[in-house]
């Protein structure tokens, strides 16, 4: 059983409520192949927000093939962010279905938590992701429609879409 681990510092910007944000933290990966094809990994990410201050989170990634063409993830993950009372917490199921060598769909339900309101639901959606690498292996782009239900919306139906472009800059091996 072969483990991988990884140490990375990362940062970003993007656009929140008209503005530039940014952050920068260091991310900690190990990983390692469980029997029957499914495999495991942990993931530690610290971070300073410039609109959240600093940020702490935890997740755990079990995984394995369907078959030849589809790809299963669940995601549980603990957040801690110093702007926010209590400790949120979340469990993603994922479903990847590789297009093409340069296109892919994602298919996404989430759940999430606070302990702040006694474990209650806080939000859920379902999310259809289609990334596509348009230039080289360190751009691509993405478009995300979906479905949230909102506990302070009364969980009525709130669409959305989510349209970025992602760059991958780095210089290490």
């Amino acid at each position: 059983q072969e483990v991988r681990q990884n140490l990375k510092l990362q940062a970003g910007l993007h656009w929140a409520h008209g503005s530039p944000q940014g952050r920068l933290g260091p991310r900690y990966r190990f990983s390692r192949d469980l029997a029957d094809g499914w495999g495991m990994r942990v993931e530690q990410y610290f971070a300073w927000f410039t609109d959240e201050g600093w940020v702490a989170r935890t997740r755990l990634d079990v995984e394995r093939p369907l078959g030849d063409a589809l790809f299963l993830r669940f995601t549980p993950g603990l957040t801690w962010s110093q702007d926010q009372e209590g400790l949120g917490y979340r469990l993603q199921a994922s479903v990847f279905q590789p297009i093409s060598a340069r296109r892919a769909l994602l298919w996404e339900g989430n759940t999430h938590f606070s302990s702040e309101t006694s474990g209650q639901l806080d939000e859920a959606n379902l999310r259809v992701r289609y990334r596509q690498r348009i230039w080289r292996d360190w751009l691509t782009l993405e478009v995300s429609p979906q479905a949230a239900w909102y506990e302070d919306r009364d969980f009525d139906t709130v669409l959305g879409i989510y349209i970025g472009i992602e760059g991958i800059f780095g210089w290490l091996k």
